[in-house]
C-alpha cells in the first residue's frame, strides 16, 4: 500500500511539472511615463511581465490549464466595508488596514463531474512578506466560493480580504495561481 501511495505522489509531481506556463491577456494601455514626464529609455530591458517587479495589471486574463482567473478589482482600503459587513470582523491591528480583491475564476475543462475552483490568492508586501487571506479571519462581502463545483464554461466571482500594512498597502502585489497546482504570477493592486 505504501509503494502505491508513493508511486501516486511521484506521478502527481511529475504531471505537475509537465504543465505549461499560464497564458495572459493584459488590458491594452499607453506606455507609462516616468515620474519626470519623459518616456522610459528604449534601451532598458524591462522586467519579465507577471513578476513582482513587473506585475500584470488588474483585469489581465490569466489562463492556466483548464482554468482562467481575472483579478477584477482591488480595494486598497476596504476597512469600513469589511468591519460593517460582519459583526465578527474585528478592526485591523494598529498600522494595518483591510485590502479586498475581487476575483473571477472560470472552468474551461470538460470533466463531466465538474471541478471545484481552488485558486491561490495572496498579498505580497513591498518587503516580500506573504499575507494570506486565512492569516486573519475576515469575512468579506460576497466571499469567493471555492466549494461549489463548476462545469465547462461556468464561472464564480467573489472577494478575498487581507490585513495589510497601511503605509505600504499600494506598493504590494497579489500572487495568484489560477488553480491549486497552477504556476504563480503576480498582479498589481493598483
Amino acid at each position: 500500500m505504501k509503494k502505491l501511495l508513493v508511486a501516486a505522489l511521484v506521478g502527481l509531481f511529475v504531471m505537475t511539472g509537465c504543465s505549461s506556463a499560464p497564458t495572459v491577456d493584459t488590458p491594452s494601455g499607453d506606455v507609462a511615463e516616468t515620474t519626470d514626464g519623459s518616456k522610459p529609455a528604449e534601451d532598458t530591458k524591462p522586467a519579465e511581465e507577471g513578476t513582482r517587479d513587473a506585475p500584470y495589471p488588474i483585469g489581465s486574463v490569466i489562463t492556466d490549464g483548464d482554468w482562467t482567473l481575472v483579478v477584477n478589482s482591488v480595494t486598497l482600503d476596504a476597512t469600513e466595508a469589511l468591519t460593517s459587513e460582519n459583526m465578527f470582523n474585528d478592526a485591523p491591528a494598529e498600522g494595518s488596514q483591510y485590502l479586498m480583491a475581487n476575483v473571477t475564476v472560470t472552468y474551461n475543462g470538460d470533466n463531466a463531474d465538474g471541478e471545484m475552483p481552488v485558486p491561490g490568492i495572496a498579498y505580497v508586501t513591498s518587503e516580500g512578506n506573504t499575507i494570506n487571506s486565512y492569516d486573519k479571519m475576515i469575512i468579506p462581502p460576497e466571499q469567493f466560493d471555492s466549494l461549489g463545483v463548476l462545469y465547462a464554461g461556468a464561472s464564480t466571482t467573489g472577494n478575498y480580504a487581507f490585513e495589510v500594512p497601511t503605509a505600504t498597502a499600494g506598493e504590494g502585489v497579489l500572487a495568484v495561481t489560477a488553480h491549486m497546482l497552477g504556476d504563480k504570477v503576480f498582479v498589481a493592486v493598483q
